[in-house]
C-alpha cells in the first residue's frame, strides 16, 4: 500500500497525528484488508481502538472519532478501580 493520507478537511481538528493535547501525540496504523476490500485503522496506545472504512481516509477519519470514546472508557475504568 502506497498511498498518502488525504489532507484533513476544514472541519478536521488538525492532522492525521491525531493530536487532541500539545504534548500527547498517538500513533495511527492503517492496513489494507484486501481480500474484503477495507482499510483497518488502530491506534496500537489504547487497547481495543480499532476503527475501519472502505477508503484509506475513511479509515483515518473514523478512528479519529473512535479515540476519545475510546479514551474515556480507558479513564472510566481507572477511576473504578480507585
Amino acid at each position: 500500500m502506497n498511498q498518502a493520507l488525504p489532507e484533513p478537511s476544514d472541519q478536521s481538528d488538525g492532522d492525521y497525528r491525531m493530536a487532541f493535547c500539545p504534548r500527547v501525540l498517538l500513533t495511527l496504523v492503517i492496513r489494507e484488508v484486501a481480500d474484503e476490500h477495507i482499510f483497518v485503522a488502530e491506534c496500537p496506545e489504547i487497547p481495543g481502538c480499532v476503527s475501519q472504512g472502505k477508503t484509506l481516509g475513511d479509515a483515518a477519519a473514523n478512528i479519529r472519532r473512535a479515540v476519545r470514546p475510546c479514551l474515556s472508557v480507558m479513564f472510566a475504568g481507572d477511576s473504578r478501580s480507585s
